[in-house]
């Protein structure tokens, strides 16, 4: 069932992965670009599915698929010279592969939240997250530190 869900989802894993390769990597910090928004919102759009397929009972074929594509777009991007500057000394696939895992992360938890944050914010979130430091900026969203079962009164989860 899992690979039959996969295969029919090889259109959207493809949709996600071009709009993650067509990033511009000199946009500003506090501007996240078209493609990104584009992202986020296709996932949004269809975010039940999303997180049925990334969630605790998701498939793995999917994911990988998924990690597996967009390694490939992003390795094709900055082999062509579209590659974040100061990873110069990192393999193409490799800061490929960490980027994919990262999205893939930051939407997994994203689909999976009660009440996320508009596709906006999220992507925005996400492209600061992809650009690094800057100055600081007033937060997105306020939102209390989840706690764990180890954290309590007093205690740093």
């Amino acid at each position: 069932m899992n690979a039959l869900v996969t295969n029919a989802m090889a259109d959207a894993v493809a949709h996600v992965a071009r709009a993650a390769a067509l990033c511009p990597l000199d946009a500003p910090r506090d501007e996240a670009p078209p493609p990104l928004h584009a992202l986020f919102r296709h996932v949004s759009d269809s975010r039940p599915l999303y997180r049925r397929m990334l969630g605790d009972q998701g498939s793995a074929l999917f994911g990988a698929r998924l990690r597996e594509r967009l390694t490939a777009e992003l390795t094709a991007a900055f082999c062509e010279g579209r590659r974040p500057a100061g990873f110069e000394d990192v393999p193409a696939e490799l800061r490929a592969a960490y980027l994919a895992g990262a999205l893939i992360a930051v939407v997994a938890t994203w689909v999976a939240d009660e009440t996320p944050a508009s596709a906006e914010e999220t992507a925005l979130a996400f492209w600061r997250l992809f650009r690094g430091r800057g100055p600081p900026r007033p937060r997105l969203r306020s939102a209390p530190c989840p706690r764990t079962a180890s954290s309590g009164p007093g205690r740093r989860p």
